[in-house]
């Protein structure tokens, strides 16, 4: 995660990922 992007957390990455994996 970027400092100026804390939206953007780890758990929000494993969301879309999860997301995408269906």
């Amino acid at each position: 995660a970027k400092v100026h992007q804390p939206f953007m957390t780890d758990s929000a990455i494993l969301r879309l990922a999860a997301k995408q994996n269906g």
